[in-house]
């Protein structure tokens, strides 16, 4: 009983220091909760976004648009996928990830068709007896393309039944393709439209220049889709200056008031995000 007294006597007499302590403990629990409770919300809605990316990415047929400058370009979303399910679901592209060195951050493959027309105009040259050959010079108007080369062909004159007429026989010859030069530039990168989508943007030099499959990987979290958290230090030395419980040492009573000075620290709970 009178341990149990003693005790009792004890709570009574720091009971205002006690009360402090458990409603502070109280308090940073109740934090505490409200922040790990934020924390698996952003978890939810960055694996929601995720994939609303990857379903976006595989069921959106790639499409043109025009920027600001009237500029035709292609738009298609780019997935966010593990090594693992890239090999799963895109092997083709996978594959070519694993033929590049170091760390691949973003993985593209782009297939396009240069579609033209045009004439030339010729100029004959003989080659020897009977041997001719017409060469031609061909320039795109939009300088993608210049093809330069020259077809043979063979002419033999013979007498016709008309004594003043000749017949003339053409023999075909070859064509050679001396030089064959594409020049042209692709503008592409990756833009954050307001759907939240991220999409790959290509822009050709030429408007003859059509993309026909676009395909795309990151393989990190380059997006930033799924926010990564960083463990902060929990021990630490700081100074504190504050107003809160206090111990008169020589009546050894619990008080009220300001107090101040160096302690080590330990951080059970930090506010705000990184």
């Amino acid at each position: 009983m009178a341990t149990l007294k003693g005790i009792w006597d004890g709570i009574m007499k720091y009971k205002t220091f006690i009360v402090v302590v458990v409603s502070v403990i109280l308090t940073v629990v109740m934090l505490q909760t409200c922040q790990e409770n934020k924390n698996l919300k952003k978890q939810i809605e960055a694996e929601k976004a995720k994939t609303e990316q990857n379903i976006a990415a595989l069921t959106e047929d790639l499409k043109t648009y025009k920027d600001k400058y009237d500029n035709v370009g292609f738009i298609k979303p780019i997935a966010q996928l593990t090594k693992e399910e890239l090999k799963q679901y895109n092997p083709d592209l996978y594959a070519e990830l694993e033929k590049e060195l170091g760390t691949v951050v973003v993985v593209e493959k782009i297939k396009l068709v240069y579609v033209d027309s045009g004439y030339v105009k010729n100029f004959v040259k003989k080659i020897s007896d009977n041997q001719y050959s017409i060469g031609f010079n061909y320039k795109s108007k939009d300088g993608v393309l210049d093809i330069f080369g020259r077809s043979t062909f063979g002419v033999f004159a013979t007498p016709s039944n008309d004594i003043a007429k000749y017949d003339l026989d053409f023999t075909p010859g070859v064509t050679y393709i001396d030089t064959a030069k594409i020049q042209f530039g692709l503008v592409t990168g990756i833009r954050q439209d307001p759907d939240n989508i991220y999409r790959i943007f290509v822009k050709p030099s030429s408007p003859n220049i059509h993309i026909t499959n676009l395909e795309g990987n990151v393989v990190s979290d380059y997006l930033n889709l799924i926010p990564t958290t960083e463990k902060p230090r929990k021990f630490g030395v700081s100074a504190y200056l504050g107003y809160g419980a206090t111990i008169d040492t020589k009546t050894r009573t619990v008080g009220m008031g300001p107090s101040g000075g160096i302690a080590v620290t330990y951080t059970i709970f930090s506010f705000g995000s990184k």
